[in-house]
């Protein structure tokens, strides 16, 4: 197991430096960091497959792998490392991350119907109030509110959001007016528009995605918010 802790600390760091890096304006430093934090949590997944490193550790450490591997452009072995975990018995809501991760490299996303096993409001739905959920939600419709949820929430290119956002996951390809926070990872996709601020653990930003606002980004976020059951919400507004 120490063996498995000094791969997986050495790749924590090395997020840590490409963050810096990134956020002090050395994009190459930065790459180069991030693909050796890749080969470092590489390396950690196999000591878990060696060793049969027992859940959720295994597939927590399958996952900061694939989502690494993602992040520096390797797809093929990205859907490699997301596939391992999901032929064993993974916690749910870390499957559900990794279906998300498969499906945007496949490039088929599960926006509709409910054949898709979570919670699904499609572009005619206007709602003016907040929304709360539990499980991976997926929103493509207008909304005055906020959205809170302690999963993934995607939200579709058909979204129009006017209020703030807090949830685990944060997958935007549509508009939002207002402030973000994600526990563990934002990602704005190609032509996703964000006016507001953004907090988060990990962000990864497309090539025409358009972001106007002020972010903080360190995985020291995610490690305060790891003792939380529940995404906080403020008081609930009253009419």
């Amino acid at each position: 197991m120490s063996e498995l802790t000094d791969f997986h600390r050495s790749a924590m760091s090395l997020i840590d430096q490409a963050l810096s890096a990134r956020r002090n304006g050395f994009l190459e430093d930065a790459k180069r960091l991030f693909e050796s934090a890749f080969v470092m949590e590489k390396m950690a997944a196999e000591i878990c497959a060696r060793d049969s490193i027992p859940e959720p550790t295994f597939s927590t450490i399958y996952r900061s792998a694939a989502y690494l591997a993602f992040d520096c452009g390797k797809l093929d072995q990205a859907k490699q490392l997301a596939s391992v975990p999901l032929a064993g018995q993974p916690p749910e809501e870390i499957a559900a991350e990794l279906r998300t991760l498969l499906e945007t490299i496949e490039g088929r996303p599960r926006f509709a119907g409910t054949a898709t096993g979570r919670p699904t409001l499609l572009n005619d739905v206007e709602i003016q109030g907040s929304i709360h959920c539990s499980s991976e939600f997926f929103f493509d419709g207008r909304i005055e509110g906020a959205i809170f949820s302690n999963s993934t929430l995607t939200l579709g290119e058909n979204a129009e959001v006017r209020g703030e956002i807090r949830a685990r996951i944060v997958i935007l390809l549509g508009t939002v007016h207002g402030n973000i926070t994600a526990k563990e990872r934002c990602e704005l996709r190609e032509h996703s528009v964000l006016h507001g601020d953004l907090e988060a653990a990990r962000l990864v930003i497309e090539e025409g995605a358009t972001f106007v606002g002020k972010s903080v980004v360190t995985p020291q976020f995610l490690r305060a918010q790891q003792g939380e059951g529940v995404v906080s919400e403020p008081p609930a507004a009253t009419a």
